[in-house]
C-alpha cells in the first residue's frame, strides 16, 4: 500500500528546501554571497515631510544602521546635511558624528533638528532639496583559494582550480581570481570591485576636508583606492601596487594603496612546494555616500 504525504508534510518539506536554499545564496567562485552594505543612512519617514509651507515647524532626522561586517567606532563616522541655503532655518547642527559604537546590524537615530521651518516670503510653491552625506571609514577581508604548482597541472591541484572562498558582507569585494605560469614565475590576479553606490577613497582621508567648500585636491587624489595587505605566500612573492605616501608611486610590495580594478601579484616558482593554499586579503578605507529629500515648501 502506498503511503501518501500529508500536505503538513509537503510544508514542512517545502520549507526546509527554502531555508537550505535562502542560507546558501548565490557561490561567489565557490565562496557564499554576502551583503555589499556598509552603513545604511536614510531619513525618517516624515522627518522631514515631503510637503509644509511656511512657518510650519518640522523635524529632520536619520536613521543610521550598519549592514555590513565591520565594526565603526564611536566617532569615526560623520553625517553632513548641506544644500539648506536660507530655505530652511532652525536647524539645531549640519554636522553629527555616531555616538555609539556601530557593529553589525547596530543602528543610531541623528536628529538634525527638532523644529525646522522655513520662513521664505512665497508667492508660489517652492521645491527645495537637501543632501545628507556619509563619510565614515570602514574594511573588511576576501579569502581565496590558490594552487600553488610548478605545471598547469599536477596531481595536487590545476591552473584553473583558484577560487574566491570569502568577502565579508561591505561595500568593497574581491572577484574573479585566476592563475596563470608565465615563465618561472605563477601570475595570480584579482579584481578589486565598488559594489556599493558611494565612492571609496584611501583610509586616512579626511571627511571634513572633502565637506569643505573650498574641498582639498589632495584628499580628492585618494578617490578610487583602497589601503590594501595581502598575505605572503613566502620567497619572490609581491603584487604591483602604489605606496601610500603623496607620491602614489608604483610599488612591488605585499602592502599599499590598490585602485579598484585588476591587481596582479607574482611569485618565484623556484624551489616551490606545490600545494592548495589560502590567500588572504584585508581591505581598509573611508567610504562616502550621499542622499538625497526633496521638500516642497508651500506659502501658508
Amino acid at each position: 500500500m502506498k503511503k501518501v504525504c500529508s500536505f503538513l508534510q509537503i510544508a514542512m518539506i517545502c520549507l526546509i528546501l527554502t531555508v537550505i536554499i535562502g542560507v546558501n545564496g548565490c557561490p561567489q567562485q565557490g565562496g557564499k554571497e554576502t551583503g555589499t552594505g556598509g552603513l545604511s543612512v536614510k531619513f525618517v519617514e516624515n522627518a522631514p515631510p515631503v510637503n509644509v509651507v511656511v512657518d510650519q515647524n518640522f523635524p529632520i532626522y536619520a536613521e543610521v544602521e550598519n549592514l555590513g561586517d565591520s565594526f565603526v567606532n564611536p566617532g569615526s563616522a560623520k553625517f553632513y546635511l548641506t544644500r539648506l541655503g536660507q530655505n530652511i532655518q532652525n536647524v539645531k547642527t549640519t554636522t553629527l558624528q555616531n555616538k555609539n559604537l556601530l557593529g553589525s546590524g547596530a543602528q543610531e537615530k541623528l536628529e538634525f533638528a527638532a523644529a525646522a521651518k522655513s520662513t521664505l516670503e512665497l508667492v508660489e510653491p517652492l521645491t527645495t532639496t537637501m543632501l545628507l552625506t556619509s563619510c565614515y571609514k570602514y574594511g573588511g577581508k576576501a579569502q581565496a583559494e590558490i594552487c600553488l604548482i610548478m605545471s598547469n597541472q599536477s596531481a595536487i591541484c590545476g591552473i584553473n582550480d583558484a577560487k574566491i572562498t570569502y568577502n565579508s558582507a561591505e561595500p568593497i569585494q574581491i572577484s574573479d581570481i585566476s592563475e596563470a605560469i608565465i615563465g618561472n614565475r605563477l601570475q595570480i590576479s584579482f579584481t578589486v570591485s565598488n559594489k556599493g553606490k558611494g565612492i571609496v577613497y584611501l583610509p586616512d582621508t579626511d571627511c571634513d576636508k572633502l565637506q569643505a567648500k573650498e574641498s582639498d585636491a589632495t584628499e580628492f587624489l585618494k578617490s578610487g583606492q583602497i589601503k590594501i595587505r595581502i598575505g605572503d605566500l613566502g620567497g619572490g612573492f609581491s603584487c604591483k601596487l602604489k605606496s601610500l605616501d603623496s607620491s602614489y608611486n608604483q610599488i612591488e610590495a605585499l602592502e599599499g594603496a590598490a585602485p579598484l580594478g585588476k591587481i596582479t601579484c607574482e611569485k618565484s616558482l623556484a624551489g616551490i612546494e606545490e600545494q592548495k593554499t589560502a590567500l588572504l586579503i584585508n581591505m581598509d578605507y573611508v567610504y562616502v555616500e550621499t542622499i538625497s529629500q526633496n521638500i516642497l515648501i508651500s506659502p501658508s
